[in-house]
């Protein structure tokens, strides 16, 4: 088989690979941000102050109002309802 031939029917690159697995809860936020983001919906989350890393806020960017509050607990369910899956509801289930 040439040269050309092969090139032509080589594979493409894989996929870069998915961010390491953290249960902390700031990087699971930052996580689902991310995802939020990346999928063109304008809600953001973050962990409540004062909190000890037990409730996440969720933000209405356009005003930065909270418009729900959540336990660190039900973020597998919270991931879940906005179709963040895999590693994002993997890392606290």
């Amino acid at each position: 088989m040439p040269a050309a031939d092969a090139r032509s029917r080589a594979l493409p690159p894989p996929p870069p690979p998915p961010p390491p697995r953290s249960s902390e809860p700031a990087s699971l936020v930052a996580a689902l941000n991310h995802f939020l983001n990346d999928s063109g919906r304008p809600d953001q989350f973050r962990i409540a102050p004062n909190s000890g890393d037990r409730l996440i806020q969720q933000i209405n960017p356009a005003t930065g109002d909270v418009v729900g509050v959540f336990s660190i607990d039900e973020f597998p369910a919270l991931a879940r309802s906005i179709g963040a899956t895999g590693l994002l509801v993997d890392s606290r289930a």
